[in-house]
């Protein structure tokens, strides 16, 4: 079956269970009645079984969307804020450097 990137994000979020599962066991084992070493040992190789197969089974969509070429590049996004008090710095200090100029070129007189 041919998987994307809408099947990898499905993915992504089914691995964050092993926080609520791990939470779950922790709770009951807490909670409600002390699991034994043995009991306590199985739950948590069938996890680490469980998780391991859910890894891998992720990572290979992955390399699917990456052949597939699922992703666009990134492009980092212009900022919209604009600040007036900046924005007049910024003006004032390029109007500066300019007169600089004019004035070094013989074009422009100080105090003028």
């Amino acid at each position: 079956m041919s998987k994307d990137r809408f099947d990898l994000e499905q993915e992504i979020m089914q691995c964050w269970n092993l926080v609520d599962e791990i939470k779950m066991i922790s709770s009951y084992h807490f909670d409600k009645r002390k699991l034994t070493d043995d009991e306590l040992a199985n739950i948590l190789i069938g996890l680490q079984e469980l998780y391991q197969l859910k890894f891998e089974t992720l990572f290979e969509t992955f390399e699917e969307c990456l052949r597939k070429k699922e992703f666009k590049p990134y492009e980092p996004k212009k900022a919209v804020f604009h600040d007036p008090i900046l924005d007049k710095v910024s003006n004032e200090q390029s109007t500066t450097r300019k007169n600089e100029v004019r004035y070094h070129e013989g074009d422009y007189e100080l105090g003028n």
